[in-house]
């Protein structure tokens, strides 16, 4: 059996075994189909035992599926029965979002889709303001404002928590690493400087061994030390010639 034969064996058959069928589906245009079916098997004047249930299946299955979209198309459909099925599986649903589509049909022309609107609305939104579209319409706007604000705080959570994911990767033990590595390169500079200090010792210690390998000063040298020694011999000299002359 195809679609158009299973819908038309559960609205006038109510066969149970068509709805079994149906109800394991999720596509979009069997739950179009059943929001319709339901909407005619309450619309029958007259109610068979089985209508409540297959009425609640459908309502189950749609609710479930969280069929929004295609609930919102059902508000327009030509039938009052299909507008307020559609209703009730928005407020069981529990999406605030949907409060727009359904204060649209407080200004219905229908009393009783009015009344099922504001009914439904209450049921949803946990507020109650009858049939005033105008304050239904400001909770939208309202509800509208705050999600906004509620998507700024949400994305500024999001920041925050990946902020913290990022330092506790980290962890105590990285930062701890850190520290010891920049306290390893501080002791590679000193070490460093202690080489240069090295450096300097060696090159006292050449300069040293130079001087020391160096020749003495001639005699005849400008320095006064040289000058000295040269002094001391010639006064030597002279008094060994005084000696002589004495003993000659």
């Amino acid at each position: 059996m195809d679609l158009e034969d299973l819908i038309e064996a559960l609205v006038e058959e109510r066969s149970t075994e068509a709805l079994e069928t149906l109800l394991g589906s999720k596509a979009e245009v069997v739950l179009e189909a059943l929001v319709n079916a339901a909407g005619q098997v309450l619309k029958a004047e007259v109610q068979e035992d089985a209508d409540d249930q297959i009425v609640e299946e459908i309502r189950g299955h749609l609710v479930e599926s969280k069929a929004m979209a295609i609930l919102s198309e059902a508000l327009q459909s030509s039938e009052p029965t299909t507008r307020e099925f559609a209703l009730s599986c928005m407020s069981e649903i529990g999406d605030t979002g949907a409060a727009a589509a359904m204060v649209n049909l407080l200004e219905h022309k229908d009393a009783a889709t009015r009344e099922a609107a504001a009914e439904h609305l209450a049921l949803l939104t946990h507020y109650d303001y009858g049939q005033d579209v105008a304050k239904w319409r400001e909770y939208v706007e309202r509800r509208a404002k705050g999600v906004v604000e509620q998507q700024v705080e949400d994305q500024e959570d999001a920041q925050r928590r990946l902020r913290l994911q990022i330092r506790g990767k980290r962890g105590p033990d990285k930062d701890k690493g850190d520290r010891d590595d920049n306290a390893d390169d501080d002791d590679d500079d000193r070490g460093g400087r202690r080489l240069d200090d090295d450096d300097d010792d060696d090159r006292g210690s050449s300069s040293s061994s130079s001087s020391s390998a160096r020749p003495r000063s001639s005699p005849w040298g400008s320095s006064a030390g040289s000058g000295r020694l040269v002094d001391d011999d010639d006064d030597d000299d002279r008094g060994k010639r005084s000696r002589d002359d004495d003993d000659d």
